[in-house]
């Protein structure tokens, strides 16, 4: 009796150790899973990441490339507000001198003023 006992003991034993054994094997198998779906999920959002950061660097292409064309087109616009400002000083020079003149009749000076002042150059 003891023999049967001492055996079924044994067996218990090693049922269990068995069993623990593929518990073990399980939680292992487990979390391998749990890792791969991990790293499915790191990957993806390193993807996100990696498309969000590329847009923002096309955002900011655009704005670079907007300011240097804003910064180009005031350049512009100062540049023939200085020949204007010039045009106009001569201008009035013309007008100037055509009012202080006795000749205010003469139609050269008044015509050359209207030239000046409507020529599309």
């Amino acid at each position: 009796m003891n023999k049967k006992i001492a055996i079924m003991i044994f067996v218990l034993i090693v049922l269990l150790i068995s069993s623990n054994g593929f518990w073990v094997y399980n939680s292992e198998r487990l979390k391998g899973k749990i890792a791969k779906i991990q790293l499915i999920y790191a990957q993806e959002d390193l993807k996100r990441e990696k498309e969000y950061v590329g847009k923002l660097e096309y955002q900011r292409e655009l704005t670079k490339s907007s300011i240097e064309t804003v910064v180009q087109e005031t350049n512009l616009y100062m540049n023939l507000n200085e020949q204007l400002q010039g045009e106009y000083d001569v201008l009035q020079k013309d007008m100037d001198a055509l009012l202080k003149s006795d000749e205010c009749s003469n139609r050269n000076i008044a015509d050359d003023v209207r030239r000046r002042l409507f020529s599309t150059n």
